[in-house]
């Protein structure tokens, strides 16, 4: 394991206990309480940090400003920072600490994880996890190679070994990678959230499989796809588009070791503009003891403690040096070789005030019409409605979209 670095803490400290919100997965919990116990004992014992785990749904959709006023350190999705500060319950995380010898926070980070955190001239979490909607097959059950065209994935599906998670989160953040690999990422063009052109194009492309899943995959999460992938009995070989859960390719985790790689492409741009996902770490405005929480939330994102302690955890990292690391990749089954070139190329959603109360919204409304409710015009006209009025909440303006750049 890569040497941990000392943190010093000055002897005068009185102790302190801060409290946590993470969320329910051993990729989300287990490696927050192990770096919680490490950063005690670096500590001498007067910081202690307890976790209390929330589940995927909740981390998605509960405000920051409830899960901050009642804990010192949370794990937020991006798309939630414009509310966060628009309400000031989080404390900025920006300037390096000379003290400690650290890195600015989260600098080195893959894709745009570090970026996706920023807004109005500030940084609110530090990237701790990176993930974006990834592919997923079993070796033992898939016939050749992953699919690298979205046109190859339907025969799959025919045959039978096609799972994909379209639960209202989940149908709405493959909508949106499908988008964006496209060349129409939503909420970046003139017609506010997508032209009625590409919207009917994306829905096209999600109901040619539908029609050959499973029923039950409108109502499963990448969790659920990824378990019954891995089961021993599992007769599955295949997913298009899903969060990538790193976790999935180790030996003994599940029964079956499953392998992650770039996403088939619906457009003429490679496997570019998967929905970036991951983890950010955030202090609360209300946190009892800012210097410690802030110290440990900057330790956590460094390189040494992501390719080491927080890996070796059952952590995911965010640090490009670990995604770089052989001896990470290979224990993930080329986990990270498999999906950089997605992960590279993927894009962060809006940001403003008010969006993630629309993207809830939305989910629902196109959840509603993949089950057999409305017309297809008529969804894309009411997501542009109410992507409009999130906007017009927000004061008009709406920065934060980016489609990072070729993977490199």
């Amino acid at each position: 394991m890569n040497r941990i670095p000392r943190i010093q803490d000055g002897a005068s400290r009185p102790a302190v206990t801060l409290r946590g919100s993470s969320w329910a997965h051993p990729r989300g919990h287990d490696p927050l309480v192990a770096t919680a116990a490490e950063f005690g004992r670096l500590t001498g014992g007067r910081v202690e940090i307890t976790w209390q785990p929330r589940t995927l749904y909740e981390f998605g959709v509960t405000p920051a400003e409830q899960v901050a006023a009642d804990h010192d350190l949370l794990v937020i999705d991006h798309p939630h920072v414009g509310d966060a500060a628009a309400a000031g319950c989080l404390v900025a995380i920006d300037a390096p600490e000379p003290a400690t010898g650290l890195a600015a926070p989260g600098a080195g980070s893959v894709g745009g994880s570090l970026s996706s955190y920023t807004w109005d001239g500030h940084v609110w979490a530090v990237p701790v996890d990176a993930a974006a909607q990834v592919s997923v097959y079993r070796p033992d059950r898939l016939p050749g190679p992953p699919p690298r065209r979205w046109a190859d994935v339907a025969h799959l599906a025919g045959r039978g070994l096609l799972l994909w998670p379209l639960g209202p989160t989940d149908a709405f953040a493959s909508f949106l990678t499908l988008a964006a690999n496209l060349g129409a990422a939503c909420g970046t063009g003139p017609s506010g959230f997508i032209g009625r052109g590409d919207g009917l194009a994306v829905l096209t492309a999600i109901q040619s499989l539908i029609r050959l899943l499973p029923g039950e995959c409108l109502d499963m999460d990448p969790v659920a796809v990824l378990d019954r992938l891995s089961a021993a009995d599992g007769r599955a070989g295949y997913c298009p588009l899903l969060f990538g859960y790193s976790n999935y390719g180790r030996v003994g985790f599940r029964p079956a070791r499953l392998r992650f790689a770039d996403i088939p492409a619906l457009g003429a741009a490679g496997p570019a503009g998967s929905l970036l996902g991951g983890v950010g770490l955030a202090v609360s405005a209300r946190c009892r003891d800012r210097s410690a929480a802030l110290r440990y939330a900057r330790w956590v994102s460094s390189a040494a403690i992501q390719r080491g302690l927080w890996f070796d955890a059952g952590g995911q990292p965010a640090s490009a040096r670990a995604w770089d690391d052989p001896r990470l990749d290979q224990i993930c089954g080329g986990f990270f070789s498999g999906t950089r070139a997605t992960l590279d190329g993927s894009w962060t959603r809006p940001r403003h005030p008010g969006y993630p109360a629309f993207q809830a919204w939305a989910a629902e409304r196109l959840h509603a019409y993949l089950t057999g409710t409305g017309r297809a015009a008529r969804l894309i006209d009411d997501l542009n409605g109410g992507y409009a009025a999130s906007l017009a909440s927000a004061g008009g303006s709406g920065p934060g979209t980016r489609l990072a750049g070729r993977p490199r």
